[in-house]
């Protein structure tokens, strides 16, 4: 029988998968550092997405200051 996979000239640890034409990194430290970076470009998403909402937030509290100023001063 023969192999589903068949290794990438000039790599070691890069294998083809024959049926779908994916390539495929068997390097199992390679990997875990490739999950590692995914994981901190999702938490680095994350704090963007919470700091634009406190921004926004701060915003909209400065406003409201503005207004409350305003009325005060009249």
């Amino acid at each position: 029988m023969k192999s589903r996979y068949k290794s990438v000239e000039g790599s070691a640890y890069l294998q083809k998968d024959i049926l779908s034409g994916a390539i495929i990194n068997t390097n199992e430290k390679e990997i875990e550092r490739a999950r590692l970076r995914k994981k901190q470009k999702m938490k680095r998403k994350e704090e963007e997405a919470k700091l634009k909402t406190e921004v926004t937030q701060l915003r909209s509290d400065i406003k409201e200051l503005k207004e409350l100023v305003k009325e005060l001063v009249k």
